[in-house]
């Protein structure tokens, strides 16, 4: 799981340089809890909690060379070929390591936003000044930040109804309030959210699942199915009453 972890912040490493450049070198101690090298940290043990990382510029330097070709095909192909082409080629650097990267704020992420965006428009055939709310509803798809949203609460579903899906190391990653105390309240099959006072421990992987979990209306996070739990999930996350804006 350790290498696993590892490989997922080799792609999602920061790097201030410039906006697409290399990634730089890092490493793992697997005697400490974390391993950092300048502004890279690697977990490597299941307690430790994940944070936000800038988006990797490889995955700026692999869409970027999407622009030219996109824009020569997308009059010559079907529009529903243009939108397995998107999912086949772009889609996937997107989701990987999204847990990860897109744990940050807005200005990390705001040019492969952009790019992602122009992408979109450039295959819709939409002008540039078309809002990107519709680029996603046209294909069905996400911003990156619901994204981000949508795959950490796929965890938090995945540690409730189906355990035996996740790797060992999550098996206490979690915690209700029933297991906490035995107040039989209205929030007791709610996730347990332990106060903490600073920023950095505000943006953990593990304090935003529970504080998103327990914002998540009965009416989704009650489904079993991981399909039909991710169905209305990725609903709630495209209409206009989301809570969690």
């Amino acid at each position: 799981m350790r290498y696993l972890l590892s490989l997922k912040c080799f792609q999602t490493c920061p790097c201030r340089r410039s906006k697409f450049a290399p990634h730089p070198k890092y490493s793992v101690n697997h005697d400490l809890s974390v391993a950092s090298t300048g502004s890279i940290v690697i977990p490597c043990r299941a307690q430790i909690c994940f944070y936000g990382v800038s988006p990797t510029p490889s995955q700026g330097c692999r869409l970027l060379r999407f622009v030219g070709i996109f824009y020569k095909i997308r009059n010559k192909l079907p529009s529903m070929i243009l939108k397995s082409i998107y999912f086949a080629f772009v889609h996937p650097h997107l989701l990987y390591g999204i847990e990860l990267y897109a744990n940050t704020s807005s200005s990390h992420l705001s040019n492969l936003e952009t790019l992602n965006n122009k992408l979109l428009r450039i295959l819709q055939n939409k002008p540039y000044n078309s809002p990107s709310k519709e680029l996603y509803v046209e294909y069905n798809t996400l911003s990156i930040p619901d994204m981000h949203t949508q795959q950490i609460l796929m965890l938090v579903h995945k540690f409730i109804y189906h355990k035996h899906c996740l790797p060992i190391v999550f098996s206490n990653y979690f915690e209700l309030n029933i297991d906490v105390h035995k107040y039989d309240t209205r929030e007791s099959n709610d996730l347990h959210v332990t106060a903490i006072n600073k920023n950095y421990g505000k943006i953990s992987i593990k304090h935003k699942s529970n504080i998103l979990w327990n914002k998540l209306p009965n009416a989704v996070k009650g489904y079993s199915s991981i399909k039909s739990f991710n169905k209305r999930l990725k609903a709630f996350l495209q209409s206009p009453t989301d809570t969690f804006q």
